[in-house]
């Protein structure tokens, strides 16, 4: 016995070192595997389309810029208009008309109130490549003699409107496309600096509940009209940014109904990653980082499409809402203001403690371009079909090649801008659309074939209303039996029955972790298997399908913003069910447990795990092996 342990002990002491590498090589060859299985899962999903897809998007077309680079002295005006006004003005005073507001204030209240002032001489550029809006202490402008003030503030605003009348699009109006600015913060408190849009038929209060209406022959009545109960369809105040003094957010805000009785606002704060004030907590979709405001310059953006708006903060979205969403062009505003009250004060500053005492400059805010774009999409082609025949059945997979497949919503043709925007996508097999379609990529889609008639068809596509079309591009044939009658006595095998159509599944509950970037969708079904899949709504690509025998799905790696389109269906031996589809909107999702058993990230992180396992004993036993012998 004992030379029999001595025998296996020499043994191991002589090749312990070539155990030990095969040990190290199974554990390291296990870790390598699975990071590959990660990485293969990540590509999965890699045709989801990120914000970087929507920003530099090739299809967006340049339709209006000013870079601000002319020399020193007054902004292009065939570009922009400047124009006087009172911000102040009395908003419950009917017989005022809207271009008429400079020539008023509003009632002081309390009685000390300065007055806010848009001076033309306070825009102009700097000969550097900016606009520059200034913030200045001016003497009693329009002498309503403020009790115990002698001064007013004033600052400036560049608007493309040219024509105060309703219904008069002169200048640069745009309806829909990517708004963008590039601009320095102002670095005082004491005033608020803005990129927003308006439409033409603004409507203010009467001080009877309607609106001093802006009539196309440029009179006013009283009543209320389209704009200020549309609920923003017929125009809407789209601040893309506003720059607030005392830095508590930078929010995104979008104000519909005119400023009726009706007026009512939607916006996200984008307060500081560590604000934790109550304002703050509750009115953040989006926290910047907290040396946001010690960088100078910025860029904000707007998306508009027909279907919602996204903004964007530094290209990171950060806000995306069908609120208010207007149907109507708009003119662009670059402004500033100072609107010093016992109210304003707390959220701006108050303008009266800011130096140099006395009259002058205080501040300005610069903004070094703005460029919008419409979106004008390349027209898609169809060029290949990798299966060109099937039977009359259908039911065949194909896969169709072509170029600019994926493109952005932007279609609203309807003469009424109220109708919803018309159908952006879309496939059709002999002149009948289909919906059995997946966009896998820019190029290439899968197209199930739907059943037939014998014969030569066309497959054609559709793209934000550019049609294109492979004529006879796909052959359908009876199906044929391989077994035909001879005369003979032999009997025919008969044709096997196809599986019955499965019934739909119901999607029965979405639960998402605290962190809104995963969700277990559960549904009910009776089918052997299901295909499932997702997607970023408005979007064509899904962002995975795949089949799965369970009941139920994890979703991973989502955006807490974004709403999504999940849909299931019933498989059985190759017939499908009709898709069940559900809208995921992960700001109003229930919060609870999304753990899921046996998925295959837990596998594959036990699998990790098992190996480095193996890797410590090994090398944990052949070092005590070695001390002992």
């Amino acid at each position: 016995m004992n030379n029999e342990v001595k025998f296996i002990k020499n043994n191991l002491s002589r090749y312990k070192y070539v155990i030990l590498s095969a040990v190290l090589l199974f554990a390291v060859s296990a870790i390598i595997i699975d990071v590959y299985r990660i990485k293969q899962s990540e590509r999965a999903i890699g045709l989801q389309k990120t914000d970087a897809d929507y920003l530099n998007d090739d299809n967006w077309e340049l339709t209006f810029s000013d870079e601000f680079n002319g020399a020193a002295g007054e902004p292009d005006q065939a570009k922009w208009s400047l124009t006087e006004y009172n911000v102040n003005y009395d908003y419950n005073n009917p017989t005022i008309q809207p271009d008429q507001y400079w020539l008023y204030t509003r009632k002081p209240n309390p009685a000390s109130e300065a007055d806010g002032w848009w001076l033309p001489q306070n825009v102009a550029l700097d000969g550097s490549g900016n606009a520059v809006i200034s913030l200045t202490r001016e003497n009693d402008i329009n002498g309503d003699n403020d009790p115990g003030l002698d001064y007013d503030y004033a600052t400036g605003v560049l608007t493309t409107r040219k024509n105060m009348a309703r219904g008069q699009h002169e200048g640069f109006y745009q309806k829909y496309g990517k708004y963008e600015v590039e601009f320095e913060l102002n670095s005082k408190s004491g005033w608020w600096t803005a990129f927003w849009l308006m439409p033409d038929n603004r409507c203010v209060r009467d001080g009877n509940g309607g609106c001093n209406i802006e009539n196309a022959s440029g009179t006013y009545a009283t009543g209320m009209d389209e704009h200020a109960t549309s609920n923003g369809a017929r125009g809407a105040e789209v601040d893309i940014f506003e720059h607030f003094g005392l830095e508590q957010g930078m929010p995104n805000t979008i104000h519909i109904n005119g400023y009726s009785d009706n007026h009512a606002k939607k916006f996200t704060a984008n307060c500081l990653e560590s604000s934790n004030d109550a304002w703050c907590n509750e009115n953040s979709v989006n926290r910047l980082p907290d040396d946001f405001f010690s960088k100078t310059t910025h860029k904000a953006t707007l998306i508009w499409t027909p279907e919602e708006y996204r903004f964007y903060i530094d290209d990171k979205l950060s806000w995306a809402t069908d609120y208010g969403l207007a149907h109507v062009p708009q003119s662009l505003l670059i402004s500033a203001e100072s609107d010093p009250d016992e109210v304003h004060n707390t959220w701006i500053g108050d303008p009266g403690a800011l130096t140099p005492a006395g009259t002058g400059k205080l501040d300005e805010y610069k903004v070094n371009y703005v460029r919008v774009y419409k979106y004008t999409p390349k027209a898609p082609t169809l060029t290949a079909i990798d299966i060109d025949e099937g039977t009359t059945a259908g039911g065949t997979d194909v896969v169709l090649t072509g170029t600019n497949f994926d493109q952005i919503n932007m279609v609203n043709n309807s003469i009424d801008p109220l109708a919803p925007s018309v159908p952006q996508f879309e496939i059709t097999v002999d002149g009948t659309p289909t919906t059995q379609y997946e966009v896998l990529s820019d190029t290439s889609i899968r197209l199930t074939m739907p059943a037939h008639a014998a014969g030569k068809v066309n497959v054609g596509l559709s793209i934000n209303g550019n049609d294109t079309e492979m004529t006879d591009a796909y052959t359908y044939a009876e199906p044929v039996d391989d077994n035909p009658d001879s005369g003979s006595n032999t009997t025919p095998t008969p044709t096997p029955t196809a599986a019955p159509t499965p019934n739909k599944p119901n999607i029965s509950s979405a639960v998402a972790n605290e962190d809104k970037n995963k969700v277990l969708v559960t549904w009910s079904g009776d089918a052997p298997s299901y295909e499932y899949r997702y997607r970023v709504k408005g979007a064509t690509t899904w962002i995975e399908t795949k089949t799965t025998s369970e009941k139920q799905v994890l979703l991973e790696n989502l955006v807490n913003s974004e709403e999504y389109e999940f849909a299931v269906r019933s498989v059985n031996n190759g017939v499908n069910s009709d898709w069940e589809s559900q809208f995921i909107v992960l700001g109003a999702i229930q919060i609870g447990s999304v753990e899921l058993p046996n998925t295959g990230n837990k596998l594959v992180t036990r699998s990790v795990i098992g190996s480095i396992v193996v890797l410590i004993i090994g090398t944990t036993s052949f070092y005590f092996y070695r001390k002992a012998s």
